[in-house]
């Protein structure tokens, strides 16, 4: 066994999301690859030393930002703790390896609703099933996958959830596999956006995006795609609608009497980052 695979196993063993251990993962090959082409002959985790991961951050500063070399000092700090040397995991500090802390402010906006339209209106002329889709982004604050993987079943679920006034419960496609539920910010515009996704599911097989011999994956690309190529990108990107979401929500709680860090954390849970990241949604999502 060679020093991907005994990454690549203690990965595992640490457990977390599907998509937290699918990137730490990718940062781990990375560093084995690294180790390889430097012709260092380690063969365990274990094995590796403040130097290898100087090195290999070192190796990285010209093309990844800041924050992406944070990320791969994570995920290598995550399988050392797992090997069992604690006190050499915890030691590898950011600044220590040469990382500067880097801004978390985010790189996206809140998309105005005049963008928001012209957008839909270009993406609706392309595909209306990612047209309907990226409507649900913006009305229910949802992640792309959450969008995608909404079929009639579960759009005739949340009609009735959004027309009886109650939280809607998002159960597929969510981060982790926890289902989580959020709140329209207007429920008005958030019936007529299901009631338009239902419609389109209906008409094309019970989904609302449906490709010939492709699966969840390809549907993702597809929206992902469409999206891009019709003006959602940069900072007005596809995710920038749950910036839009996030911020009228705010708006919402603080008129009705919430004070700011309140407003702040039903924002959090509502996006479905749970109830304890307060400034990160005030830093990165509202900008308030």
């Amino acid at each position: 066994m060679g020093l991907q695979d005994d990454l690549q196993g203690l990965c595992r063993k640490a457990g977390g999301s599907h998509l937290t251990i699918e990137g730490r993962e990718r940062h781990l090959r990375e560093f084995a690859r690294w180790c390889r082409e430097n012709n260092y002959q380690i063969q365990r985790a274990d094995q590796i030393k403040e130097k290898h991961i100087r090195g290999f951050l070192d190796s990285l500063r010209d093309n990844n930002s800041e924050r992406t070399r944070q990320n791969k000092l994570a995920s290598l700090r995550v399988v050392i703790r797992e090997t069992g040397k604690t006190k050499f995991a915890d030691g590898i500090k950011t600044r220590a390896m040469g990382v500067q802390q880097a801004c978390r402010d985010g790189t996206k906006r809140a998309m105005t609703d005049s963008e928001f339209k012209e957008a839909l209106a270009r993406v609706g002329e392309r595909d209306q099933g990612c047209a309907v889709a990226i409507d649900l982004c913006r009305e229910l604050g949802l992640r792309r996958t959450e969008a995608v993987m909404a079929d009639q079943t579960t759009l005739t679920r949340w009609a009735r959830e959004v027309g009886a006034g109650q939280q809607v419960h998002i159960i597929r496609g969510t981060k982790g596999g926890r289902p989580r539920w959020t709140v329209p910010a207007n429920r008005e515009r958030a019936a007529a956006a299901v009631a338009r996704a239902f419609a389109v599911a209906k008409a094309n097989g019970g989904h609302l995006i449906k490709i010939k011999g492709g699966g969840l994956r390809e549907s993702i690309n597809r929206i992902k795609n469409v999206a891009y190529e019709c003006g959602l990108r940069g900072k007005t990107s596809l995710h920038s609608l749950r910036y839009a979401y996030a911020c009228e929500r705010f708006d919402q709680l603080r008129e009705a009497g919430y004070d700011r860090r309140d407003a702040a954390s039903q924002v959090s849970q509502d996006l479905g980052h749970g109830d304890g990241r307060i400034n990160y949604v005030m830093q990165v999502y509202t900008k308030k």
